[in-house]
C-alpha cells in the first residue's frame, strides 16, 4: 500500500488537488522569460492606451510580449482589483516575455508580483476590414502556477486569428481574503479580477493589432478552463467576449459540491496570515511580508478558489447556469478521456515502483467513495484494467469530472449553442514523469495538438491530421460560433432529441452520440451513486 499512503500524506500536505509542489515541477516554467525569445525582425510601432510598443516577428506572425495590461499589485496594490498602468510615452521593447506570477517551481518560489502581463499574437498581415477574431487563452495550473509564456500560438494564428495569452496572480496572492483587506471594494477572487481587466484591455486595444475586439472568445484549459466559466457566470465580465471554448474544466465546476464560500476562504487565509506572523490579520503586515513567504503558504493553506457570494461572483456556478442568468455565449466543452492519469502519475512522483497495489485500490475507493465504495469497486473491477491506478483513475475522473461535465452540457444546452467534444487519443505524446502505467488520453495531453511546440512535444503525421482538425475547429468557431468548415468532418451541435459529441481520436475525428459517451463513462451509475468528495 505504499502508493496509497503516498497519496493521502501528499493530499494532506499540499491541500486542493494534492499536488501543487509536484505540479509545479511540470507546468512551472524553470527557466526565465529572457531565454526562450531571440529578437528577429521588428514590428512596426503599436500605440496602446498606455502607450507605444514594438514587437518581432517570428514563425511567420508579429509577437508583442510581456505588455503590461495593469499596474503593478504591489505595495499598496496588493490584495487590490487591479487598477490601470501608468502611461508612457517612449516606444517600449515588446520583444520579450515578461515574469511570471509568483508561484512554486521545483520547490522553489520563483517570479514577481509585476506580472500582470499579456501578450499577442497576430497574423503578420492583417486587413482592418474585416479584422480577425481574437482568441484570449487562460492558462490552467490549479490558479497555484503557470503563466501565459508557455503557449506557442503559431498553429492557431496562421489560421487567420489573433492569439492573446495572459497572466494572473495565482495562490495566496491572486485569492487570498481576511476583512482588514475590505476598502470598500471586492475583497478575494483577484486572480479572477485580473482575467475581467486584461479582456478589458483587449477589448480597448486589440483593434490596433488587427484584431476585432467584438469578436472575442475566451478559452482554457483545466482550472482555465473553469475560469472560462466563472467569466460565464460573472455579472461584472458582461459584454467581454463573445464565445467560450472550455477545455477540461477543473476543480470549479463540480456542480454536486458547493463552491468555498468567502467565510470558508476567509478561514484558511485567517491561518495563512498567522502562519505569517500576523497574528491581528492587519492589512498592513499582511502587505509587507515577502511574496516568497506568501506563496509558500500555498502548500499547507491552498486559497485559490474562486468564491462565491461577492460581488463579482455573486451566485454559484450551478444556480447560474440552471437559472440561464449568465453570459449566454456559443460553447464548445469537453473532456479527454483519462483525465485523472495526469493526477496520479504526478504523485507517483516518476517512481515506477512507487505503485498502487490491489488492496490500496480498494482502500482509495473507501476513502473516496464512502459506503459506495464497494458498488464502484463493481463497476470497475480491477481486472477490467491494466493497473490498480489506470482502474483508479477511470473511476475518479467519470465520477468527478466527466460526468460532472456532461451534466453541465446538458445545463448550458437549455440556454445557449453547444458543442460537446472528447479528446481520446491515448497515443498523445507525453512530457511528464516515467510511471508503471499509460497516461492514455491524460489530463494536459490536447494541448499540444492546439499549440504546436507546447513542451516541446512532438506530433506523428496521424497526430498532425487529428491536431489540423482540432485547430479548424477552434479557429472557425472563434470566427463564427460553429466550429464547421470544409476542412473538417462535420461536427453537430449538441441538444434536441439526439445529442452528439464530437470525439478526437486517430486517425480522424467521428461523431458519437450522447448516450454512448454516458455509457462509456457509466454516467448513468454515477447519477445514482451518493459519495463523499473530499478535496481530491
Amino acid at each position: 500500500m505504499k502508493f496509497t499512503i503516498a497519496m493521502r500524506r501528499r493530499g494532506k500536505a499540499l491541500g486542493a488537488f494534492g499536488v501543487i509542489a509536484l505540479l509545479s515541477a511540470v507546468c512551472a516554467n524553470p527557466t526565465s522569460a529572457t531565454e526562450k525569445q531571440t529578437p528577429l525582425k521588428p514590428t512596426a510601432i503599436i500605440s496602446t492606451e498606455y502607450g507605444p510598443l514594438r514587437g518581432v516577428v517570428k514563425d511567420g506572425i508579429r509577437e508583442y510580449l510581456g505588455i503590461p495590461f495593469a499596474a503593478p499589485p504591489v505595495g499598496e496594490l496588493r490584495w487590490r482589483p487591479p487598477q490601470p498602468y501608468k502611461k508612457w510615452t517612449e516606444v517600449k521593447d515588446a520583444t520579450k516575455f515578461g515574469n511570471q506570477c509568483p508561484q512554486l517551481s521545483r520547490g522553489s518560489v520563483v517570479g514577481s508580483e509585476d506580472c500582470l502581463l499579456l501578450n499577442v499574437f497576430a497574423p503578420l498581415n492583417v486587413s482592418p476590414n474585416p479584422p480577425a477574431p481574437v482568441m484570449v487563452w487562460i492558462h490552467g495550473g490549479a490558479m497555484e502556477v503557470g503563466d501565459g509564456s508557455d503557449y506557442p500560438a503559431a498553429s492557431l494564428v496562421k489560421q487567420g486569428v489573433v492569439v492573446v495569452t495572459i497572466n494572473y496572480r495565482l495562490g495566496t496572492l491572486g485569492f487570498f481574503a481576511v476583512p482588514s483587506l475590505d476598502r470598500g471594494e471586492q475583497f478575494g477572487n483577484y486572480g479572477l479580477l485580473d482575467q475581467e481587466f486584461a479582456l478589458t484591455w483587449v477589448k480597448n486595444n486589440i483593434s490596433k493589432f488587427g484584431g476585432d475586439s467584438d469578436n472575442i472568445t475566451v478559452f482554457g484549459q483545466s482550472t482555465g478552463g473553469g475560469s472560462a466559466l466563472a467569466l460565464m457566470a460573472s455579472p461584472a465580465a458582461k459584454g467581454l467576449f463573445e464565445k467560450a471554448i472550455i477545455q477540461s474544466p477543473a476543480r470549479s465546476m463540480h456542480l454536486r459540491l458547493n463552491q468555498p464560500s468567502l467565510k470558508s476562504v476567509v478561514a484558511r487565509s485567517t491561518k495563512v496570515a498567522k502562519a505569517v506572523g500576523c497574528e491581528q490579520l492587519r492589512a498592513s503586515c499582511l502587505r509587507a511580508v515577502s511574496a516568497r513567504e506568501l506563496i509558500k503558504q500555498n502548500v499547507s493553506y491552498p486559497t485559490a478558489f474562486i468564491l462565491t457570494g461577492t460581488k463579482v461572483f455573486p451566485q454559484t456556478y450551478q444556480a447560474a447556469f440552471e437559472s440561464g442568468k449568465f453570459n449566454r455565449v456559443p460553447v464548445i466543452i469537453g473532456n479527454v478521456r483519462d483525465e485523472r492519469t495526469f493526477r496520479y502519475g504526478l504523485m507517483q512522483g516518476g517512481s515506477p515502483t512507487n505503485t498502487l497495489t490491489a488492496e490500496g485500490y480498494k482502500a482509495e475507493l473507501h476513502s473516496s467513495f464512502g459506503e459506495s465504495a464497494n458498488a464502484v469497486l463493481g463497476k470497475y473491477p480491477l481486472q477490467n484494467y491494466g493497473s490498480p491506478t489506470r482502474a483508479l483513475s477511470a473511476a475518479t475522473s467519470d465520477a468527478y469530472m466527466i460526468c460532472r461535465s456532461h451534466v453541465l452540457n446538458k445545463i448550458l444546452s437549455k440556454w445557449v449553442p453547444i458543442y460537446a467534444y472528447e479528446f481520446a487519443d491515448r497515443t498523445a505524446p507525453v512530457a511528464l514523469p516515467t510511471v508503471s502505467f499509460t497516461y492514455g488520453a491524460y489530463h494536459t495531453g490536447e494541448i499540444a495538438y492546439l499549440f504546436h511546440g507546447y513542451k516541446d512535444l512532438k506530433l506523428n503525421p496521424l497526430q498532425m491530421t487529428l491536431s489540423s482538425q482540432m485547430i479548424s475547429y477552434w479557429t472557425t468557431f472563434a470566427k463564427t460560433g460553429n466550429p464547421n468548415s470544409a476542412e473538417s468532418p462535420n461536427w453537430p451541435r449538441y441538444g434536441g432529441d439526439n445529442p452528439n459529441f464530437q470525439v478526437f481520436r486517430l486517425p480522424t475525428a467521428f461523431t458519437q452520440s450522447a448516450s454512448a459517451e454516458d455509457a462509456r463513462h457509466s454516467c448513468g451509475f454515477w447519477s445514482q451513486t451518493a459519495y463523499t468528495f473530499p478535496g481530491k
